[in-house]
């Protein structure tokens, strides 16, 4: 398993680029798939390109204010104020590992970018308590729960989202209880988090392969400027009144919704939620955007890449690769059938 692991991320720290370059590199084979196997000019595969390529903005901007409401959420001084506590509870390594994948497992459960920022300040944090951790260990468990899925979850929330780009492919609306809160969907999840707890709980590694966590650069203190020596505007950016004010809207909205409909998510809906409450927990609208600010980085993955994935689907739908594929897989499943 040990030599497995190691030839697992040898390969993937020599080969495997960074996604953008991954998106880059597919947009190539399908633009070259056009032209040889369905006798298109590059002309046309270029125009089918363009055309695809602004089709999933809404749901590109739908992901980045999943991502940046979550993360939002995360640099609340609540969320750090109830990390401090979590992180001192483990004093060894073992029940460290254990405890970090359960707080990632919950974060992500409750929004992938929400536990994006937990999962790295946990680590950091519990990586400077406890000695004798293996950090690069502690760190997969720190995003080991993102392979959990829970009301953020792009794929169920889209498909109960009224006007999505699925829906006008004359698919139905899907509402979460179907999907994300079904029986068979909330036991898997339960096992999954236990499978997960009891690995990363046993998990020892050799004693003079551990890495313990360094701390390369110290954080700069806050310059906090004193109330009487703000402009109008600081005080404004420095006023929670604000944050407190605005938040009625959304908060009015959710109210109103879920009274008509009952408590069903849709995409657009947790998004309100997470910006609500990231209004209500951070202490001004300046401290709102000093976090907005640091989410934006994580974003920009999701703003450059889903425009190109897009655009791979408007090459693929309209020079007909998707139809000769899907006829590829069902004389393969055909042909297996006895």
């Amino acid at each position: 398993m040990k030599a497995v692991t190691k030839f697992c991320l040898r390969m993937v720290q020599n080969y495997l680029p960074d996604a953008f370059i991954l998106a880059i590199l597919l947009t190539f084979v399908v633009f070259c798939g056009g032209m040889f196997l369905m006798n298109k000019s590059a002309l046309q595969m270029i125009e089918y390109w363009g055309r695809g390529y602004s089709s999933m903005f809404v749901f590109g901007m739908q992901m980045v204010l999943v991502l940046l409401t979550g993360y939002v959420l995360a640099l609340t001084p609540l969320a750090k104020k109830i990390l401090n506590k979590v992180t001192g509870i483990p004093k060894t390594p073992q029940q460290a590992l254990g405890l970090t994948a359960l707080v990632s497992i919950a974060s992500c459960y409750i929004n992938w970018g929400f536990g994006l920022v937990i999962g790295a300040v946990l680590a950091k944090e519990v990586g400077k308590k406890v000695k004798g951790l293996h950090f690069p260990l502690l760190v997969a468990a720190a995003y080991g729960g993102e392979i959990i899925r829970g009301p953020s979850s792009s794929i169920p929330l889209v498909s109960a989202t009224p006007g999505n780009f699925m829906e006008k492919l004359g698919l139905p609306l899907t509402p979460v209880g179907d999907t994300l809160y079904s029986s068979w969907n909330l036991v898997m999840t339960a096992i999954i988090v236990i499978m997960l707890f009891i690995v990363y709980f046993n998990m020892k590694p050799p004693a003079n392969e551990i890495v313990e966590y360094s701390e390369k650069e110290q954080e700069k203190p806050e310059i906090r400027i004193a109330k009487k020596d703000m402009t109008f505007a600081e005080r404004l950016e420095n006023a929670y009144w604000l944050n407190a004010l605005f938040g009625l809207f959304p908060l009015i909205y959710l109210g109103a919704n879920f009274s008509k409909i009952g408590f069903d998510l849709n995409l657009n809906l947790v998004i309100l939620i997470f910006l609500t409450l990231g209004l209500y927990l951070h202490s001004s609208p300046n401290g709102f955007l000093k976090a907005v600010a640091q989410g934006i980085g994580a974003s920009r993955g999701i703003i450059l890449q889903f425009p190109l994935y897009a655009g791979m689907s408007g090459m693929m739908t309209a020079s007909g690769l998707v139809d000769m594929i899907s006829m590829w897989f069902v004389e393969i499943s055909t042909a297996h059938t006895f």
